[in-house]
């Protein structure tokens, strides 16, 4: 019989398996497996998992959504309100809107148009305050700044700062707290 390549034989299997539908021994009927690419007679399925079988088991074993918690130890939830602890820098805002706040006067300054990439920026002072539009579960998905925090001139500005455009900024738990 002709040899076929590992690689082969496993992508035939995995293709039968879910062309069946199957995810245990019980639905396969006695058929001819390919074993480390040669033909062999067997009646018992290959020891293959399908992909819907091992999401569940992983599924089961998740305790449940990871709860993000602020500098406090307050819980984050979609509409609180929130107050920047970390100050930071948002380069996604359009070329308008990139400058800085006056610490005294907490006034707008624009930034010049032909500073440096690393300067042109809006830079976002500790007290801004913006609204929580969404927080995702670290265990179905990495992200490395769970909180998405909503900015809008007019809305919040509790400390004073009030940003010079709407924006939608990424934020860890620890960088933000509950107002």
């Amino acid at each position: 019989m002709p040899r076929v390549p590992n690689g082969l034989a496993t992508a035939v299997l995995i293709a039968a398996a879910a062309a069946t539908g199957v995810h245990g021994a019980a639905g396969f009927a006695p058929a001819t497996f390919l074993d480390r690419g040669r033909a062999a007679a067997s009646t018992s399925p290959p020891p293959i998992r399908s992909a819907l079988h091992a999401a569940a088991t992983i599924e089961e074993a998740a305790p449940g959504p990871a709860r993000q918690v602020d500098s406090n130890g307050t819980e984050l939830a979609e509409g609180q309100i929130v107050r920047v602890i970390v100050a930071m820098k948002a380069f996604h805002v359009p070329k308008k809107d990139r400058g800085k706040f006056d610490p005294e006067t907490k006034a707008f300054v624009p930034a010049e148009t032909d500073k440096k990439r690393g300067d042109n920026c809006l830079e976002v002072p500790v007290g801004m305050r913006g609204v929580v539009t969404r927080v995702y579960d670290t265990n179905d998905i990495s992200a490395s700044h769970p909180v998405l925090v909503k900015f809008a001139p007019g809305e919040h500005s509790g400390d004073g700062y009030d940003p010079p455009a709407t924006f939608l900024m990424h934020f860890r738990s620890k960088e933000v707290e509950v107002v």
